[in-house]
């Protein structure tokens, strides 16, 4: 593990307004003055900027060149500790060796008249990657961290031209400055590459150590820095690390065993081009041979796909193994929608990766010419929607057509004249009952969008109340047939014998009443000649044009209806037909005979 956590020497994340900063001090320098400082005069401290197991970092005024320096010095517990001391000197020696822009530069090393040891260093202002993950301001977009990823690549590739591995590679250990500037700092347990690697074993943060430095093994070298960068590339595109926090004992086996390094499978809603998921999972392989020889080789790849160069080798095994999953699914999702959901996702990654891909789209075309025998959550409430936009038209046409039976009611009189006032009252409220119901149907439709039963109940208790008032065999039959039939058509399957039944009904019981003499014949049979009286109108005193209006009403109204209906049914089958035509738009042409 590492011996001394990192030390961030730019721990405010912007710089606070000093008057009394040494930018404001004229250029003209007091010679004699500067050479007159002495060596434990030269820095003057200001505020501490961090501490880590071992040292502590501090913001101090260097009085001969007039800046703020980051002096890095062991802490008074581990000063007189010659292992302590060695350490600083090999970081302050390792990092000052090592000019590079991403590398922050060391300014002098030396130590105060009581012996303390302590390098300076420039003093950097930004924000460490680890929390500009956590805190994920929108100003950092995926690019703008790729390319701060590369640039963190090639200076620890320099650092390994050079002979030194830094093995304590992650987020905390990456500064992003305000101005574009990348900086790889906390070069305490770096090593140099020919040294004895044995007294360094194991060193490192977990999560971001390679397996061969969780095994403590001798042989951690520039390819264990690789690892860590994959892990931080990783954390980069998933969100999460790599490997999740957890006890040690627990996170060593995690690095020694492997985990899945492929972002979308840790974070699906990431959207993590395969590219760059594939150059995960190579720099984090278990085996060092299998990573990227060198941390440039890595950074090319990154680069690669920033520059746009696509891996199409790569987006099509991607795509044959979707459509492979696809295919599977398919076979077994005739009768569960969440298989047909899974394959369909499939087959739309497949299709993402390949969109020429014959394996997906043919099992697109399975799936959409098969459809399943359970209805979908989803398709049922869109056919429940349907409906409701149907049942609109259904419903203002069925109100429409009681009003016009509850007029022809009303005319009666003026029309035929009454026999009996209680057989027309009889009629008369039953149709004015209906009319109700239907108006009642209209300000309070069903959520499903069908006829409700009381509304199929109320109009066969009108056509019972016509078949009592007036007769059942006359103008009854014409009208009750209308409204059954339109009832019949605004039902759903479960409910869908109620109008027959109803309606059978409606027609039987005046009959039977006639049956049972509570009611006077409805016919009587004068030899050859079969007479209808009615029991609520003067049928001879009638105008050979009143029957006939009426069947005329009926035959009209019963025309309407349908073409309203038939209306709204081809307006649903012409969107539903222009959205099936689309989408064949997007499948193949399997028959060259049919353009589409």
């Amino acid at each position: 593990m590492a011996t001394d956590p990192p030390l961030d020497p730019t721990a405010e994340t912007a710089p606070a307004r000093d008057d009394t900063r040494p930018e404001h001090r004229p250029i003209d320098v007091d010679l004699e003055r500067v050479l007159a400082v002495l060596p434990d005069q030269r820095y003057r401290p200001m505020r501490m900027l961090g501490e880590g197991g071992m040292g502590e970092v501090e913001l101090v005024v260097d009085e001969v060149i007039g800046r703020e320096v980051a002096l890095k010095r062991l802490k008074r517990v581990v000063v007189a500790d010659p292992g302590a001391r060695d350490a600083l000197a090999q970081e302050a020696i390792l990092q000052g060796r090592l000019e590079h822009p991403s590398i922050v530069p060391v300014y002098d090393f030396a130590r105060t008249r009581d012996g303390e040891l302590f390098f300076t260093m420039r003093r950097v202002r930004g924000r460490s990657l680890a929390h500009t993950l956590a805190e994920v301001p929108a100003s950092y977009s995926r690019v703008r961290l790729l390319t701060a990823f590369v640039q963190v690549c090639l200076a620890a590739h320099f650092a390994h031209e050079q002979g030194i591995v830094h093995r304590d590679l992650k987020p905390a250990n990456i500064m992003l400055g305000d101005y574009g500037e990348v900086y790889l700092l906390d070069w305490g347990i770096a090593h140099v590459a020919t040294d004895d690697l044995g007294a360094h074993a194991g060193s490192g943060t977990a999560g971001y150590m390679s397996p061969e430095q969780a095994r403590g093994g001798r042989e951690a070298g520039p390819r264990s820095d690789v690892y860590a960068l994959g892990a931080i590339l990783f954390e980069i595109l998933a969100g999460t690390p790599l490997h999740a926090l957890a006890p040690i004992g627990d996170m060593l086996a995690s690095i020694a065993n492997g985990v899945d390094a492929r972002p979308s499978v840790r974070a699906p809603d990431a959207d993590v081009p395969p590219e760059l998921e594939a150059i995960c999972v190579k720099a984090t392989a278990l085996d060092p041979g299998q990573r990227y020889a060198s941390a440039r080789a890595l950074s090319n790849e990154v680069e690669r796909y920033l520059e746009g160069d696509r891996d199409l080798a790569l987006r099509g095994r991607m795509s044959h193994e979707q459509a492979a999953i696809a295919a599977e699914l398919a076979s077994r999702a005739a009768d569960n929608t969440q298989v047909r959901g899974e394959a369909l996702r499939a087959v739309g990654r497949a299709l993402a990766f390949d969109p020429a891909n014959a394996e997906a789209l043919g099992t697109l075309v399975e799936l959409l010419t098969q459809p399943p025998r359970e209805v979908p959550p989803a398709a049922a409430e869109e056919m429940r929607a349907n409906e409701r936009a149907l049942d609109r038209t259904r419903s203002r046409t069925g109100a429409a057509a009681i009003a016009v039976w509850t007029i022809i009611m009303t005319t009666t009189p003026w029309l035929f004249g009454i026999e009996s006032k209680i057989h027309y009252a009889i009629a008369l409220s039953t149709v004015v009952v209906a009319l109700v119901l239907g108006l009642l149907r209209l300000r309070y439709p069903r959520a499903d969008g069908f006829i409700p039963s009381y509304l199929v109940i109320g109009i066969s208790v009108a056509i019972a109340g016509l078949g009592i008032g007036l007769h059942p065999f006359f103008i009854t039959p014409g009208l009750g047939l209308l409204l059954i039939i339109g009832a019949t058509l605004s039902i759903d399957t479960r409910r869908r014998f109620l109008p027959l039944v109803a309606g059978c009904l409606a027609f039987v019981v005046p009959v039977v009443l006639e049956w049972l003499h509570v009611l006077a014949p409805s016919y009587i049979a004068l030899g050859d000649v079969l007479c209808m009286p009615s029991r609520m109108a003067r049928l001879s005193n009638a105008m050979p044009a009143g029957p006939l209006a009426l069947n005329l009403v009926v035959v009209v109204v019963g025309v309407l209806y349908t073409l309203r209906f038939r209306a709204a049914l081809t307006d649903m089958q012409r969107r539903n037909s222009i959205n099936a035509w689309q989408l064949r738009q997007l499948l193949p042409r399997l028959d060259p005979r049919n353009p589409g």
